[in-house]
């Protein structure tokens, strides 16, 4: 039997910067009834400009359970378009097929979290949160101080140079941010407990790559892997790009120094 492909449907807002309430409130909870129909059995979002909506249906029915909710959304005015599209994914850019599995689940889990209404008061924490998460799942992927060094290396050179005096200014809290604990934070009573399934999602994505890679089945380096992993993490998250590069900056700055060839880190082997 041949699989299910996964379908795509570009959405547009009526008002860009209100994107994330109308999502959370209205569309959100049609995906999770499709996925509690069984219509469909996994989906995800991405920003450009517009959001791309992707999913993937397990029913004949699912494609218009959704448009026809879709054209609901677009008559009472909280989206103003619906277009059908090719999702066409990027498997190399993420590792191979296995890997792009992997990708699909972990993206999965992040839109339904960042869509979740209750966690609408971590909002003005995603980029500290997305950096504790990031910092995980290299862990898991068995990446060693200075080598999570080099993935932040590899993100901030995806964007134009920042601010030294943003990244001077940001230091102090992202060395905090990647030398956290999450189990101390997460478990039941603690600050972010209701982000632990959260960090467990991308904990075991970080360590199926790492087992892909131990056994050869990982098409492209996991740092490079790893770091596009961050960059669609923050886009998901409407980082801006100038952002992005301050927070990899001072990632980076943080393991290796500003003079890469007199880095002042705890831990891991060069």
């Amino acid at each position: 039997m041949t699989p299910p492909k996964w379908r795509q449907t570009t959405i547009a807002f009526p008002d860009p910067h209100a994107a994330d309430q109308v999502a959370t409130a209205h569309l959100a909870p049609i995906l999770v009834d499709a996925e509690t129909r069984q219509l469909i059995t996994t989906w995800f979002y991405v920003r450009k400009g517009t959001w791309r909506l992707r999913y993937l249906p397990a029913s004949t029915t699912a494609d218009h359970y959704l448009a026809s909710q879709l054209a609901r959304l677009r008559h009472d005015r909280h989206i103003s378009a619906a277009v059908p599209g090719i999702y066409e994914p990027e498997t190399y850019a993420f590792g191979g097929t296995r890997a792009m599995d992997t990708t699909h689940h972990l993206w999965h889990h992040d839109s339904r979290q960042l869509l979740t209404p209750g966690s609408n008061h971590l909002a003005a924490r995603h980029p500290e949160l997305s950096i504790m998460l990031a910092a995980a799942m290299m862990r898991a992927a068995g990446l060693d101080w200075y080598e999570q060094g080099d993935v932040w290396a590899r993100v901030a050179n995806h964007r134009d140079p920042p601010q030294p005096t943003l990244v001077n200014n940001l230091l102090h809290a992202v060395k905090r941010l990647l030398t956290a604990d999450p189990a101390s934070l997460t478990h039941q009573g603690a600050p972010l407990a209701a982000t632990r399934s959260w960090f467990e999602a991308y904990i075991a994505a970080g360590d199926t790559l790492n087992r892909l890679n131990r056994t050869g089945q990982l098409q492209r380096g996991l740092r490079a892997t790893l770091a596009h992993h961050v960059i669609f993490a923050w886009n998901r998250r409407s980082i801006p790009g100038l952002h992005q590069a301050a927070l990899a900056t001072a990632a980076r700055n943080i393991i290796f120094g500003t003079n890469p060839t007199a880095p002042s880190a705890p831990g891991g082997d060069s």
